[in-house]
């Protein structure tokens, strides 16, 4: 499907659900994507951590899955893991473990996050306890140890650390530094101005993570000052017009494209116009419901791309895959946040 024919058929399935000012009444979830008989395309570390996002440790509405708590064992629990999935997802590293990484064009492949730190990441966002146990066959972890090891290997020059970041800003202030197991110290002024250094060309997900990275650092420091002053300056010059110019780039039928921000080129590949608009539009709406009113989108900028994405969900070429895991459930929960937002 081209570009400009996709464009046109979003903008009238939007346009036809205008006349109503009123949410869709349905609270959308993951199970159009997520089912008995598509189970091995979702039940991967990196699909459990996107349904963990998703549902919280509460209930969840999935074959086999009855809430986020059992995602939890899951993902800490050796044993559990190597039943659901085959194989350990836990590699040795320096003295300690950590989760085993994969391409993510492997969509189909269970063992592995697809985005180093993508499990600490998750279960920062969920405000787990550092004493989480962490059972593996070898003795007994906890989520400090998983902590520990990730900050001993950090590197700077990785090609991927918004998710580091964003597990670090939760789980480590008031520390502000550390020096990793090569002996080069490491700070969140470094791991700050490392990610505004970044061409989000490079990143997955059109690089969304690395700005959601960014204001993780920012809320930090605003309670615990772990940045210096000209970091601190630097980033807020950096995220205000980001955020600013992201709003100002979406479309008339209320999507955004891999463009959504300067510097962002229009190359879709490897996937299609459909899919990549899709991605950013989903990333983009639940990152901005996250945000404070006045450095997101107005209202109804926000409430037309929540229609736009949920005539979108209906499109044949949304199908139950390893692919959509991902998208599907950044929009899903973006849609329903923009429906929870005050006036």
């Amino acid at each position: 499907m081209t570009s400009k024919r996709w464009r046109s058929i979003v903008l009238l399935m939007a346009l036809s659900m205008t006349h109503c000012s009123r949410p869709p009444e349905s609270h959308l979830t993951l199970a159009p994507i997520c089912k008995a008989e598509n189970r091995s395309a979702w039940m991967s570390v990196s699909g459990l951590c996107h349904i963990l996002a998703f549902y919280g440790l509460g209930p969840t509405d999935l074959p086999g899955i009855a809430s986020g708590k059992e995602i939890i064992t899951l993902l800490t629990d050796e044993a559990a893991a190597a039943a659901a999935f085959g194989r350990s997802p836990f590699v040795k590293a320096g003295e300690g473990v950590r989760y085993a990484l994969f391409d993510e064009a492997s969509w189909e492949v269970a063992v592995g996050e697809a985005h180093r730190d993508q499990c600490l990441a998750t279960f920062a966002a969920l405000d787990l306890p550092l004493h989480t146990p962490v059972r593996l066959n070898s003795g007994a972890r906890t989520l400090r140890d998983l902590l520990a090891e990730s900050m001993a290997g950090f590197d700077l020059d990785r090609k991927e650390i918004a998710w580091s970041a964003m597990a670090f800003a939760r789980y480590l202030p008031p520390l502000s530094s550390w020096t990793n197991r090569a002996g080069i110290g490491v700070s969140f002024s470094a791991l700050a101005n490392a990610l505004m250094a970044i061409d989000l060309n490079s990143q997955k997900c059109a690089g969304v993570h690395v700005i959601e990275a960014l204001l993780a650092i920012e809320a930090a420091d605003a309670v615990h000052l772990i940045l210096d002053p000209s970091t601190r300056n630097a980033l807020r010059s950096r995220l205000n017009p980001t955020l600013r110019n992201a709003g100002e780039r979406q479309r008339s039928d209320g999507m955004w494209g891999k463009s959504w921000c300067a510097g962002m080129n229009d190359e879709t590949e490897p996937m299609s116009p459909f899919q990549m608009s899709f991605l950013v539009t989903g990333h983009l709406l639940d990152l901005f419901a996250r945000l404070d009113s006045d450095r997101r989108p107005d209202r109804a900028s926000l409430e037309r791309a929540a229609r736009a994405l949920t005539a979108a969900m209906r499109s044949t070429d949304v199908r139950p895959n390893g692919f959509w895991v991902c998208p599907y459930s950044h929009a899903a929960r973006g849609v329903n946040a923009v429906w929870k937002l005050e006036e």
